[in-house]
């Protein structure tokens, strides 16, 4: 009986060992498992991560961001603010992907930085940034696009010895709580094209009078139909005088140059210039013949007046080496100081190296160089010491606002002592009232240009009136 007491205990505690050991083992099996699912959840954490972020940017992906806003419980409107940074391509070209990377990384910080909380950023494709801001406020909006577009000019990363940047055009259009995203994007985009068509480097708000332009201007024109026109010459020079009101005459002319079918239509410029540009490998020049003519007319008056003609910012990007040529072909006939050519202040901040040496180029032919729009945008008085001018021409928008704008009466002040000290001049835009004219006039400002006092014509018609 007792041998049998001690087998059964024996055989008892074989078996509890056995089950000691199975649950150690399945101790530790389920430890290993437990591990192997944290790491597969870590790395799906990850890739959920990866997806709803830019690969490049520290910013949102553009369907993270849709998927955001199109499943929060939204009770407020809020604004959608496309923003596009102004020739990147051109840092690519002039200083390589790896530059132009590390400039959308910094430009993506400082955008994050500054929305904070109150929006989410996304980059939405190649050098495009959408910003959802929750505010129902426009002016607040609009605020917010402008300081965005200040601390994208002064975000830089450097390349060799200089440092790059890049400005911004930004358009602004509302979302409303029983909207979809998608369509305040496409109004916010429709707004950011107007932007770049009227010089880049600004801020648009989608309403129903710019929808209306943005419509009508968006069948440009193609290559084939613009080298034809080229090859008619339909390609010519409208010319808006330049008043001194303290004299009571001209003492130059804008050439415009318009594009003038057989069927009678006009085309301006920015239907049909960028696309000339984009195309310089197709050898689309500029109808440097017309705008000879035009100089010549006016140049050779013996009462001296000049003669100023616009670099766009598309043709500055791709004109630089070809500047000598054209600069002689224009200056054919025409005494080099009655020249002007005016450079909109956009393309200083676009491409600042490339704006250096068209500067240098221009004066080396003695020609004289004016900053168009200036106080649209973001205009910084330091500019005007780095690159030096002869003419600085004030938007139509800074005067129209002189007289309620504290700030901007400051800017002019302060504008009008830089004049004195740096020795340029300066002209007031697009004045068309008798009360802008008199605000000019009180600001010690005497050359002036607007409807006003004439609007663009054909050079005959001005030639005659002039007369």
């Amino acid at each position: 009986m007792e041998f049998w007491t001690l087998v059964l205990l024996a055989a008892l505690g074989a078996l509890a060992l056995v089950g000691l050991v199975y649950a150690m083992q399945l101790r530790a099996l389920l430890a290993d498992t437990r591990t192997q699912v944290d790491a597969l959840n870590s790395q799906n954490t990850d890739l959920v991560d990866a997806l709803e972020r830019d690969d490049l940017t520290s910013a949102y992906s553009r369907s993270k961001l849709f998927s955001l806003i199109e499943n929060e419980d939204r009770s407020d409107d809020v604004h959608v603010l496309c923003i596009d940074l102004d020739n990147l391509g051109s840092v690519n070209d002039g200083h390589g992907f790896d530059t132009s990377d590390r400039l959308l990384a910094a430009v993506s910080s400082a955008l994050i930085d500054l929305v904070g909380d109150n929006g989410t950023v996304a980059r939405t494709g190649g050098d495009e940034f959408c910003v959802v801001l929750n505010t129902p406020d426009l002016k607040e909006a609009q605020l917010t696009a402008v300081r965005i577009g200040m601390v994208i000019a002064k975000t830089s990363v450097p390349s060799g010895e200089i440092l790059v940047s890049r400005s911004a055009s930004i358009g602004i259009a509302p979302l409303y709580p029983d909207q979809k995203l998608i369509s305040a994007v496409i109004l916010a985009e429709d707004a950011l094209a107007l932007a770049k068509l009227e010089g880049r480097n600004r801020v648009k708000t989608a309403d129903e009078e710019l929808l209306k332009t943005r419509t009508k201007r968006a069948s440009r024109p193609t290559i084939e139909e613009i080298q034809n026109g080229l090859n008619r010459d339909e390609m010519t020079y409208y010319v808006q005088p330049i008043w001194d009101i303290h004299a009571g005459k001209p003492v130059g002319v804008e050439a415009l140059l318009r594009w003038v079918t057989p069927e009678g239509d006009v085309h301006l410029p920015e239907s049909f210039v960028d696309t000339m540009a984009d195309a310089h490998h197709l050898d689309l020049k500029l109808p440097l013949e017309a705008a000879s003519r035009t100089a010549n007319a006016f140049t050779q008056d013996p009462t001296g007046m000049f003669c100023a003609f616009n670099v766009s910012n598309s043709f500055l990007e791709h004109g630089n080496e070809l500047a000598p040529e054209w600069i002689s072909e224009l200056l054919n006939g025409v005494p080099p100081e009655r020249m002007v050519f005016e450079i909109v202040e956009s393309a200083v901040i676009q491409d600042p190296e490339g704006a250096k040496r068209m500067l240098q180029a221009l004066r080396e032919a003695g020609v004289r160089v004016a900053l168009d729009d200036f106080g649209r945008g973001f205009s910084n008085l330091q500019r005007l010491q780095e690159f030096p001018v002869d003419i600085v021409k004030i938007d139509r928008h800074f005067i129209t606002d002189l007289h309620n704008n504290a700030r901007n009466a400051g800017i002019l002040d302060g504008l009008m002592e830089m004049s004195r000290t740096l020795e340029f001049e300066i002209i007031a835009e697009g004045v068309e009232t008798e009360a802008q004219l008199e605000t000019v006039r009180t600001s010690g400002i005497h050359l002036v240009q607007g409807y006003l006092l004439g609007r663009p014509a054909p050079v005959d018609e001005w030639l005659k009136r002039l007369s």
